[in-house]
């Protein structure tokens, strides 16, 4: 459906799940094409170890898929095994008593008809009007099918005239009925997932593929493990590779920067710091595993370095100009300096992620509005961080001695020289 322009976005999507959660037995979500789209990504991305089942038919598949379980329960380093099968829809199953039927001079097919007809209806005949055609449907009423109490109470016409109940003749139960059916080409499946924890994934899987065998899986029926999990382990250890090559180019950036290893590493530790309130921010949103945290992450990491660096070069500035002795008092003129500069930075971009979730519809509350509370909590700590913290740092991290006594030596400081007019 479609949410007009002038409508409330959340009031409106509260009522459609006010709704959709009035029909008893399904399993519902409301949901937007974006989010479907990002938790489509999201569960290609990480699929989880999977053993799937394939067959015909869905009662031996539940059977086998459970059998399939116990072998991963019994396997070392495989925790928190389940069968992910679809939920099964309740409805209501008539099995005629052909003993009880007969008794009663009943025929089966009426007491079928008779049922079917209460519950699902039947069509007795067709309507024409403006060149079109509308069925006719006979059905009981929705008191008369309401409960099983009801329907059993039904009332089946016998050859001789009289009556007798369906409760009387048949067997009226609530059952599970599949409603959704997966399937790969022209097999149906389940899946069994589990988590993999203290041991190598090679030993689980050949642990896991020694029991398969011995499992006995009639005609048509197999399992097998899926390799996409094992694919994706190994994107996961590339993915950590790359992050420290990153990690070591940034360390690099920040040496190169500052001209101190020393201080390069202390203000990388503290970047980590800073972003703790977009971490919070995050986990109180639901959002810390969301492809929308990462480049809201990428911008307050580059927000909170960008700020280090220019607190530190003008520090740095200060004692190159006044030659001061490096201290405390130089550390607090230059925080003071840069007080105004971090709040009016950390407020216009904070102001301006404002009107995309305002203004944004049904994107910018399902999509921008978990990255602009991220980046606030972000904004939060990088300036406590850069006005509180980073000069603390410094002090205790800051120029050695000989720096101090000789601040013309800093490369930064011969390069802001040479760049000024």
């Amino acid at each position: 459906m479609t949410v007009s322009a002038e409508a409330s976005y959340r009031d409106t999507a509260a009522a459609v799940q006010h709704v959709v959660n009035g029909y008893p037995g399904l399993t519902s979500k409301v949901s937007t094409y974006p989010q479907q789209r990002i938790e489509q990504i999201q569960q290609a991305a990480d699929p989880g170890f999977t053993v799937r089942v394939y067959g015909l038919d869905m009662a031996t598949l539940r059977q086998k898929a459970e059998e399939v379980r116990q072998i991963l329960a019994r396997t070392d380093g495989v925790v928190n095994p389940h069968v992910d099968a679809p939920t099964q829809q309740p409805i209501v199953e008539v099995q005629v008593d052909l003993t009880a039927a007969q008794k009663a001079g009943v025929i089966p097919g009426d007491v079928r008809r008779a049922a079917a007809a209460l519950l699902q209806g039947i069509e007795v005949g067709n309507i024409y009007q403006q060149q079109k055609v509308f069925s006719v449907i006979v059905k009981g009423t929705p008191s008369t099918r309401n409960s099983l109490t009801s329907v059993r109470e039904l009332l089946i016409d016998t050859p001789g005239g009289g009556h007798v109940r369906l409760g009387d003749v048949a067997h009226v139960n609530m059952v599970g009925n599949e409603a959704v059916i997966l399937h790969d080409d022209t097999s149906r499946r389940i899946d069994v997932k589990a988590d993999i924890q203290g041991r190598a994934l090679n030993d689980v899987q050949q642990d896991i593929e020694k029991g398969l065998q011995q499992l006995q899986f009639p005609l048509s029926y197999h399992a097998e493990i899926l390799t996409k999990y094992a694919e994706q382990q190994n994107s996961a250890r590339w993915l950590w590779l790359l992050a420290a090559v990153a990690a070591a180019g940034i360390l690099v950036l920040l040496q190169t920067a500052l001209g101190s290893w020393r201080l390069g590493a202390t203000v990388f530790l503290g970047l980590i710091a800073a972003l703790s309130g977009g971490v919070l921010a995050a986990q109180m949103t639901g959002g810390i595993n969301s492809l929308v945290s990462l480049p809201a992450f990428s911008a307050l990491l580059g927000i909170a370095a960008r700020g280090s660096i220019l607190f530190i070069r003008h520090a740095r500035s200060l004692g190159s100009e006044d030659s001061p002795a490096f201290g405390p008092a130089l550390v607090i003129r230059s925080a003071r300096d840069r007080l105004m500069p971090v709040l009016m930075s950390a407020l216009m971009t904070a102001l301006g992620l404002l009107p995309l979730v305002l203004m944004g519809g049904v994107v910018g509350t399902e999509i921008i509005q978990p990255l602009v509370i991220i980046i606030w909590g972000g904004l939060l700590t990088t300036t406590l961080f850069l006005l509180f913290v980073l000069p603390a740092l410094l002090l205790g991290f800051g120029p050695e001695p000989a720096s101090r006594t000789a601040p013309r030596n800093d490369p930064l400081l011969r390069a802001q020289s040479e760049d000024a007019p």
